[in-house]
């Protein structure tokens, strides 16, 4: 569970490879590497969790901007 975590931090979150660009970003670059079952499920979950990306969209759509 924690080496999962942190490839979901590292492909969403991270500068490196990261960068809160939404689900379907963050799959292909995890699936580009990684795999176990379930993953399409993991990814979308974490990032339907992301506190960044929730106040980011929270901030377009209070605003009409999405």
């Amino acid at each position: 569970m924690k080496q999962k975590l942190e490839v979901l931090e590292g492909c969403h979150n991270s500068a490196l490879g990261g960068g809160h660009f939404g689900r379907d970003k963050t799959l292909k670059k995890v699936t580009e590497r990684f795999y176990w079952l379930g993953i399409v499920d993991d990814v979308k979950e974490f990032c339907r969790t992301c506190d960044k990306c929730q106040r980011a969209n929270r901030y377009f759509v209070v605003h009409g901007l999405h």
